[in-house]
């Protein structure tokens, strides 16, 4: 951690130190220009090349990213004496803690610090005493196209501390359009800030780190803002009904997990209607904030196609639900508990809504992840790239995971419309073609609620759907013939046990 605050001071000292250096008032653009005409019309050695005297040790190009190269030598020299007698006067025998750690790591990182600069050359020496302040600008003997080099890796040395919006533009952008808001999102510099990731001199490994990290709350912030759009909060209201539209549905999702975020940083409670109190509203993040609800909340009122009806909005909380427990491997607890909800679905009583619901997701879950992992649904790569063909792996299972969830959310919701419609039709006779006739019924009145396609699946996902369907139209058609069947039968048993009775009634008499 203290080696992350020092980098932050470097950068600190750069910008303080502005006024000190020969070219530090100026712009970025600037020096580039004034470095492109240096080389060009630079005479003899090269402009990128440092003058040296015979003997001379080559630059240090990279001194100003050491710790403390910055700081003034006499600053050094007395902080360095101040920390090392903190530390002599504390007791030996107790045990160190994160300050002392601190605070010896300072003393030897500036006692090399300060060997280092009694070894130089002095050309080097001249640039690093400009650059810290310790010289005027006018006491030195460097050309200008060694001190405009130096001034850009000066200037490349500082992390910047916030993130900016011109920074976004260079995130590594993780959204793929075939995803349709499942896959890795990219998610706002406010909660996930990305400075890290653009910094070369943080180790790649570090860097593939945070971004795996920064792809799974990307997920989170889709899973949480999908079941926000189905609870509604009342300072949901702000944001709108959520759009129809998935890109825009996506907006409203992430618009809703951030605020919530927010709000619980600051402990805000739920009584507070408004999506940001008054109070907060002069918090950078929070104008941000409430200008994207805003512009959300002025595309829904001004578009004219309808938003997203309650069974669409609780069948995208179902599908990022799932697309979650595909893309992201799971503790062994939390499956262990997930295929107890499926063995108690498959009971004979019914288990409440809820958990029904959620046994649905965990059942399609794990037949889908069954059929990932089985040597016959393995495909070969199509690409050489281990990293891409895992990703399109996990797109194409999470496609036929929502595919199966789909077919047997339009199921149920065509057998709940038959049993509506056989009660309102009373104890009238059904006929056999009638019976036929009724799934294709179902599917033409389902297929009007049906939750929007995602265009990202393509014509697979259609036929994953259109196949699933059939086979559980065939297996009801089994179903329901084999119960005509017990039916008709025990009608006849029924039948014959009358005649018999009435015919040992007539015996009596």
């Amino acid at each position: 951690a203290f080696r992350v605050e020092n980098r932050v001071d470097t950068a600190q000292q750069i910008r303080a130190n502005t006024g000190q250096r020969p070219l530090g008032a100026l712009t970025d653009d600037h020096l580039d220009r004034l470095a492109q005409q240096a080389e060009k019309h630079a005479e003899g050695a090269a402009a990128d090349q440092f003058r040296r005297t015979p003997g001379e040790a080559p630059m240090d190009t990279e001194w100003a990213a050491r710790p403390f190269a910055l700081l003034h030598t006499s600053k050094l020299t007395e902080t360095r004496d101040n920390v090392v007698e903190r530390l002599q006067s504390l007791d030996p025998t107790a045990s160190l803690s994160a300050a002392t750690r601190k605070e010896q790591w300072m003393v030897k990182t500036m006692t090399l610090e300060l060997e280092r600069r009694q070894d130089l050359s002095p050309t080097q020496t001249a640039i690093e005493r400009t650059a810290r302040g310790e010289d005027s600008r006018s006491a030195h003997q460097v050309t200008i196209a060694e001190a405009i080099r130096q001034e850009r890796q000066l200037r490349e040395a500082g992390i910047p501390s916030t993130s900016t919006p011109a920074s976004t533009d260079r995130i590594r952008t993780t959204t793929d359009p075939s995803t349709a808001g499942f896959g890795r999102s990219t998610i706002s510099e406010d909660i996930a800030p990305s400075v890290l990731l653009q910094d070369a001199r943080v180790p790649k490994e570090y860097r593939d780190e945070l971004d795996r990290l920064r792809a799974h709350l990307g997920q989170r912030v889709a899973v949480r803002g999908a079941q926000l759009a189905e609870e509604q909060p009342a300072w949901a209201a702000a944001l709108g009904p959520v759009p129809a539209k998935e890109s825009k549905a996506a907006e409203w999702h992430s618009i809703a997990s951030e605020t919530e975020a927010y709000r619980n940083r600051y402990n805000i409670g739920a009584h507070e209607t408004t999506i940001i109190p008054k109070q907060y509203q002069d918090d950078p993040t929070a104008r941000r904030l409430i200008e994207r609800a805003t512009a959300l909340h002025k595309h829904s009122a001004l578009t004219q196609a309808a938003p997203r009806t309650p069974a669409q909005v609780q069948q995208g909380a179902d599908e990022a639900a799932i697309a979650e427990r595909i893309a992201f491997n799971q503790a062994a607890a939390r499956r262990a508990i997930a295929r107890l909800h499926a063995e108690r679905a498959a009971a004979s009583d019914r288990l409440p809504e809820p958990q029904q619901r959620e046994a649905k997701i965990v059942e399609v879950t794990q037949t889908t992840q069954s059929a990932v992992s089985s040597p016959a649904s393995a495909q070969p790569a199509q690409k050489p790239e281990v990293e891409l063909t895992q990703e399109e792996g996990i797109q194409a299972a999470i496609a036929r995971a929502i595919a199966r969830h789909r077919a047997v959310a339009e199921k149920a919701a065509g057998a709940t419309a038959g049993d509506t419609q056989g009660k309102e039709s009373g104890s009238t006779p059904i006929s056999q073609d009638q019976r036929q006739k009724d799934p294709v019924t179902t599917k033409d009145a389902s297929s009007t609620s049906r939750v929007p396609s995602k265009s990202g699946w393509g014509k697979n996902q259609d036929e994953l759907i259109e196949r699933y369907r059939k086979a559980m139209d065939a297996k009801e058609a089994r179903g329901e013939r084999v119960k005509r069947g017990k039916e008709d039968s025990a009608a006849s048993s029924r039948r014959a046990a009358d005649a018999a009775s009435h015919r040992s009634g007539r015996s009596l008499r």
